[in-house]
């Protein structure tokens, strides 16, 4: 009754960048970090919620600590074959430190 999660080949970049950045951007700024995730590792990562199934990370900055007060994070899918497929930026704005 409740749908199973998609199965993902290929690999699944999730971009951060320092700022706000729009969907043209996120395709050709190079980002302040890349997260990948292989197909195989991103069972690791699944969650059962509320609104269904997704995928749960924990990005680290390391230190490449963003400057703006915002974020924008975008996810990149690089399928086995074809042009890669990029999702709709969001930014999130950062509490002051």
């Amino acid at each position: 009754a409740r749908p199973l999660p998609v199965t993902v080949s290929g690999t699944v970049e999730l971009l951060l960048f320092d700022g706000r950045v729009g969907r043209a951007e996120a395709e050709t700024v190079k980002p302040l970090l890349v997260c990948t995730f292989r197909g195989d590792d991103l069972p690791k990562h699944l969650r059962r919620m509320r609104a269904g199934w997704g995928y749960s990370f924990v990005l680290p900055w390391g230190k490449q600590a963003p400057a703006a007060p915002a974020v924008t994070l975008a996810v990149r899918y690089l399928p086995p074959e074809g042009p890669p497929l990029y999702s709709q930026p969001v930014s999130i704005p950062l509490a002051p430190h």
